[in-house]
């Protein structure tokens, strides 16, 4: 049951800063004859202004507030034997506290209708202020308290002692597996570090909108200010980057396969942003240095990636037959059994012929042969496998040997 409590109705001046206790209250300055009374245990009720619980005090202790329930202030007269009106309102509860004006008046809070309502969350106070009849107003609905999607309209006044505390937002590199173009989110792009992995040929990714961006990171950098990412190609294919709504994007914007780009975004404003590329660099991988790939049966086959690629200097050892056909893999299945190969990188295949006769290398498609493609039994022949494309590879015959 709520309980009232009126203080002294005389006026009590205290100087030097002193306070006097009187009942339940101490008083500091100033006390004036208002006819102040506080009351605790109320019960926020209701849904709305005609069925919320009506205030009649000074101070007002709500102690109990269940989700969507509320509470009316006093009538506003502007006046309470002092140049105006004071209401104070403390949620004690454990949900949001609705607040409405005087049941079946037409008093307004904040020049918005009274039915209304002004929120107090849990654990907060606000003071509620009236200098002429009918209307309310507030400006600190709270000194304390959590608020998710705070709006603020004209100037938030914190105080000398007051703060604001952000919720922090985790954005981490992140990996990004589509097998084709896409668009990347904002969050991708907060954590600083895209590693682009998937594609089977060239693709183009697009930017987020602006706006997107802007909502996920524009706490941490406001208007006029940078931040870097970079953007990892790990495919053997060229990616390009395409602008979006409100993004304007300049400089470097085409990374090639197992490279990396910087970019540096900043906002304009809220709903624009500017990317800018400035340089790319390969990612490089140690391939060992002599590696023996898995040996063929000396029939006619179209060989494995496992037979051909692996080392700096990769062996091949045909074996157990008469003349094989032996057929290379497609060049795009070669550059993806090497990671960090990329445009203009090279490594040597050596085939080592055991069979009792000739072998024959034969192309697949996107290779480009340049010499002998036969090895005559016991015989090893060189080649310089370049990677010259996206999808394509130069296989040149540089040197022949005998094996015994």
């Amino acid at each position: 049951m709520a309980t009232t409590k009126p203080l002294p109705t005389e006026a009590k001046p205290l100087s030097g800063g002193k306070s006097l206790a009187w009942n339940d209250y101490i008083v500091n300055g100033l006390l004036n004859s208002s006819g102040a009374n506080s009351t605790y245990g109320i019960t926020a009720a209701g849904t709305n202004q005609a069925t919320a619980t009506q205030l009649n005090s000074v101070y007002n202790q709500v102690d109990t507030v269940a989700a969507n329930t509320g509470v009316n202030l006093p009538l506003s007269t502007g006046k309470h034997n002092t140049p105006y009106q004071n209401c104070y309102v403390i949620n004690n509860g454990a949900n949001t506290l609705n607040v409405y004006g005087y049941q079946g008046s037409s008093d307004t809070i904040n020049g918005t209708a009274g039915s209304t309502a002004i929120t107090i969350p849990a654990g907060s106070t606000a003071q509620f202020i009236s200098a002429k009849g009918g209307a309310w107003f507030t400006g600190d609905v709270g000194e304390t308290g959590s608020f998710t999607n705070l709006t603020v309209t004209g100037n938030l006044n914190l105080g000398s002692t007051g703060y604001i505390t952000p919720t922090p937002v985790a954005f981490l590199p992140a990996s990004v597996t589509s097998t084709t173009g896409t668009t990347l989110t904002a969050a991708q792009v907060g954590g600083g570090f895209i590693t682009r992995t998937g594609p089977t040929a060239v693709f183009s990714d697009t930017l987020p909108l602006a706006t997107s961006l802007f909502s996920a990171l524009g706490a941490f950098y406001p208007v006029g200010t940078s931040e870097g990412w970079f953007y990892v190609n790990s495919t053997a294919f060229t990616a390009t980057l395409l602008t979006n709504t409100g993004i304007t994007l300049s400089g470097v914007v085409t990374v090639p396969p197992f490279s990396s780009l910087y970019l540096q975004l900043s906002f304009t404003s809220a709903t624009a942003a500017t990317i800018t590329g400035y340089s790319t660099a390969n990612s490089y991988i140690t391939l060992p240095e002599i590696l023996v790939g898995t040996a063929d049966n000396g029939t006619s086959q179209t060989l494995t990636t496992a037979m051909v690629t692996g080392g700096s200097i990769t062996t091949h050892v045909s074996t157990g037959g008469s003349t094989p056909s032996l057929t290379m893999p497609l060049a795009t299945a070669i550059i993806a059994a090497i990671p960090g190969f990329g445009v203009g990188d090279s490594y040597l295949l050596r085939f080592i012929n055991s069979n009792s006769g000739t072998a024959t290398i034969v192309t697949n498609t996107g290779i480009t042969t340049t010499g002998t493609l036969t090895l005559a039994t016991n015989t090893t022949r060189d080649f310089a496998i370049t990677m010259t494309g996206a999808a394509t590879l130069s296989m040149v015959s540089v040197g022949t040997g005998t094996n015994s």
